[in-house]
């Protein structure tokens, strides 16, 4: 059976039974959250290196095994794609990147507390044709009459992956701010270990809104992981604006050295990166969007582009 079509499966069967675990768990005001993330550049005008992310999940609550707030376990699945710079021409040209798509599955467990917060996840999936990720493309830029990519021939050849991840993020301090509003700031380390990226990365976020204490650990810097949603599922309603910064280095990224068609450029990963992010967060009892725009300087040591905006926009449910 192809690997893509087991991830498909995967992903509902988990969800399924998570929910029937999870349900009986009804003794926090906490409920179940679905979400939705569409990652993409041509927000900023672009359509280039990380161009779209579209990821949906569910957040559960868990038993609290620490601090005062509750604890969450999160199903996701989604599909990335990364592309060069110019998806006009057929062949391969020098200096870029290859293709590349991801289809995946993910099961995370978040553990909450005002003032720490830490995670912990598991990815499994697969990149190449099976990840689909030209169809995904081509529909959509037919859909809306934008170019239509053409060399997707010569994307990341297919194979599964794997990945582990862990996240730290810690409370420096938190006040009153201006206007009656409370302002914090963290810093964050988070790391990955397995056969699609392996990174260590440390940043500091900065947040200025309402009950930054319920809904702290809610931003990251990682592709496809900007905002999570399940930071808010135990506080009833809120807003903030954030803006942060991250250092990252990578030894492993198979988007940009996995095995590929020989017709594409010889490239390498850089290995220091760094990244910026700004938006903001609202939310009511049933409902929440998010909004942001991020910036991320250049994943491989050819790249003559130097660094990559996008934006990313969210929405959850929650009953």
């Amino acid at each position: 059976m192809l690997f893509s079509a087991q991830v498909s499966k995967v992903f509902p069967l988990l969800l399924c039974a998570s929910i029937a675990t999870f349900t009986s768990v009804t003794t926090q005001a906490a409920s179940m959250q679905f979400f939705v993330t569409e990652d993409n550049d041509g927000a900023v005008g672009q359509d280039r290196d990380y161009t779209n992310g579209t990821i949906l999940g569910i957040n559960l609550p868990l038993p609290a095994l620490r601090g005062s707030r509750g604890d969450t376990f999160t199903l996701r699945g989604g599909q990335l794609m990364w592309v060069p710079s110019d998806i006009e021409l057929a062949k391969p040209q020098a200096n870029e990147r290859p293709y590349a798509g991801l289809l995946f599955a993910e099961a995370g467990v978040q553990l909450y507390s005002p003032f720490n917060v830490a995670k912990f996840d598991l990815m499994v999936g697969t990149v190449g044709p099976k990840a689909g990720a030209e169809d995904t493309q081509k529909f959509i830029h037919d859909l809306i009459g934008s170019p239509e990519p053409m060399g997707w021939d010569y994307q990341i050849d297919n194979r599964s992956v794997y990945q582990i991840s862990g996240q730290y993020e810690q409370l420096v301090m938190r006040q009153r701010g201006m206007l009656n509003m409370d302002t914090d700031l963290s810093v964050q380390v988070r790391g990955s270990l397995g056969t699609f990226r392996e990174e260590a990365a440390i940043g500091t976020y900065w947040r200025w809104g309402q009950d930054l204490g319920s809904n702290f650990g809610a931003i990251s810097m990682k592709q496809g992981r900007f905002f999570d949603h399940a930071a808010m599922l135990n506080s009833p309603r809120g807003f903030f604006l954030f803006a942060g910064l991250e250092g990252l280095y990578r030894t492993r990224d198979i988007t940009i050295e996995g095995a590929k068609p020989d017709e594409n450029a010889d490239i390498s990963i850089e290995p220091w990166q760094a990244g910026g992010i700004l938006g903001g967060a609202w939310y009511g009892p049933n409902w929440g969007l998010t909004m942001s725009f991020a910036i991320q300087t250049a994943e491989f040591e050819q790249d003559k582009n130097g660094h990559h905006p996008l934006g990313t926009f969210s929405g959850f449910y929650r009953f």
